[in-house]
């Protein structure tokens, strides 16, 4: 589809990244950053515009972060914005309430998520007084959907995989202010 690839490494420690991105062509249109650290996502992307590349950076979920915010660049994410999905404000009010220091972020609702779906397993294992016994719940993890799944809608395992049948990845901009926005789901 003539589209030409470059793949670049740096070690875990690297800390500078200028002369990485000097060996960036100028005609490069996307940079990946696959990195778990927001900032060096963020460095890449400040070097770009100093050195005058058009390049947009575009990162993994590990640059889901307000550490990344050149305004233009890109990331995806395996959970939605929790503010964007209808009928979750009176939570996020209720989870600000009771962490008025901390900034939600988007690795929390899916973590929330996954506690749902273990005790709606617990709960179905428990059905007909049986023991709560790991090997029960491990069993009832595909039995059924859970409603109203902080995420939003409904949650499913496929019945074949151990794969979430409504799974999806976003993709949020960072805005000309620093933040976020979700621009869609892929």
């Amino acid at each position: 589809r003539n589209v030409t690839v470059q793949r670049l490494s740096v070690t875990n420690n690297t800390t500078d990244f200028s002369s990485f991105v000097t060996r960036i062509a100028s005609d490069t249109d996307i940079v990946y950053t696959p990195f778990q650290v927001a900032a060096n996502a963020n460095q890449i992307a400040v070097l770009l515009k100093e050195q005058g590349k058009r390049a947009i950076v575009f990162g993994g979920d590990g640059t889901a972060d307000p550490a990344f915010k050149v305004p233009g660049s890109y990331y995806s994410n395996f959970a939605p914005d929790l503010n964007n999905v209808a009928g979750k404000a009176p939570i996020i009010a209720a989870w600000k309430r009771d962490n008025p220091e901390r900034t939600l972020d988007p690795f929390g609702p899916p973590a929330y998520g996954a506690v749902q779906s273990i005790l709606y397993a617990a709960k179905r294992a428990c059905a007909g007084k049986r023991a709560i016994e790991r090997v029960n719940i491990k069993r009832k993890m595909k039995a059924g959907p859970i409603p109203n799944w902080i995420p939003g809608g409904s949650f499913r395992f496929s019945s074949r995989t151990n794969d979430p049948r409504n799974a999806g990845f976003w993709l949020f901009q960072i805005q000309a202010d620093g933040t976020a926005r979700q621009i869609g789901r892929l």
